[in-house]
């Protein structure tokens, strides 16, 4: 079984009702600690498709997970990461998502504010099909 995620700014946090497709409850994370240039080399790999792996630590969980861009496969870049519980999220990403999604990881600023309800590059490249969580 896959579900789909709506990925804030990586959070991994997981839509009850994502299954069945119904309307999402909001879920705010508040206080995120983040630094300006916590997602600089993630942004500039994604949007250079090169080769890149990183740890980062998950907010909900406490985890210490990993995501990586593994570079292009049929024009499609392709990047991965960790899920609590053993899943995967993968994405595929065209030149254009990737520039998007770079663009959004930049564009966070220190101790931001992130909801489920708010689209972004991310939950749009979910949405898609671009990305696909798998493992649960």
């Amino acid at each position: 079984m896959k579900l789909k995620l709506l990925s804030i700014v990586t959070l991994s946090i997981f839509c009850i009702s994502a299954c069945t497709r119904e309307a999402t409850p909001t879920l705010t994370i508040k206080n995120v600690t983040s630094t300006k240039d916590q997602y600089a080399a993630l942004a500039q790999s994604i949007e250079s498709c090169k080769a890149y792996s990183e740890p980062f630590k998950h907010l909900l969980t406490q985890d210490m997970l990993e995501r990586r861009v593994l570079g292009l496969e049929n024009g499609k870049c392709v990047f991965e990461e960790d899920m609590p519980g053993k899943g995967l999220m993968r994405c595929e990403y065209s030149e254009t998502e990737r520039v998007s999604v770079a663009n959004y990881y930049r564009s966070i600023k220190p101790n931001s504010t992130f909801s489920s309800a708010t689209k972004t590059p991310l939950s749009e490249a979910l949405a898609s099909g671009a990305c696909v969580v798998s493992g649960y």
